[in-house]
């Protein structure tokens, strides 16, 4: 192969790999705009639960609460992280004394507790993480809804 067109692929090569720099990097910044950075290098994988945003790489895990963080950014080159599937919330909806419960994980334990914390009633989820759970004697009452994705406070009318 000649010099001129070794030299063209080794550009054209340098030209991709500089798309996967180990400067690419996950900017976290607070509510005071303060930043913090993560390589991309280190596997950064950004997801959420009910009250924060967990970061974990290859070395630790960090998480912010969702009330103390402003944005979490991608600089330098976004089409190096691998898409995630986003996470499922939970819809409840109470109506005639019924509870109706959906996107819950399958197969789990659901209890409904008054202000006092005694159970009320109690079930388990469907293989689709559905549920309905009868609350006719809770009328004009508030009842907290336990489940594997947290704790929700409902008012029943």
């Amino acid at each position: 192969m000649n010099k001129k067109l070794c030299f063209i692929l080794m550009t054209s090569f340098l030209g991709v790999f500089q798309h996967l720099s180990a400067d690419d990097k996950v900017v976290v910044t607070d509510i005071k705009g303060e930043k913090i950075s993560f390589l991309l290098s280190s596997n950064p994988v950004v997801s959420f639960d009910t009250y924060s945003l967990i970061l974990k790489t290859d070395d630790e895990t960090v998480s912010y609460p969702l009330t103390e963080y402003r944005s979490f950014t991608i600089e330098n080159n976004p089409s190096s992280v691998k898409q995630t599937t986003p996470l499922q919330s939970p819809l409840f909806i109470i109506n005639n004394g019924l509870l109706e419960a959906s996107g819950l994980n399958p197969k789990s334990d659901v209890s409904v507790c008054n202000i006092l914390g005694i159970v009320i009633t109690k079930g388990i989820t469907d293989e689709n993480g559905n549920i309905s759970l009868s609350l006719d004697n809770q009328k004009n009452s508030v009842c907290i809804i336990k489940t594997s994705h947290g704790s929700f406070k409902v008012c029943v009318r």
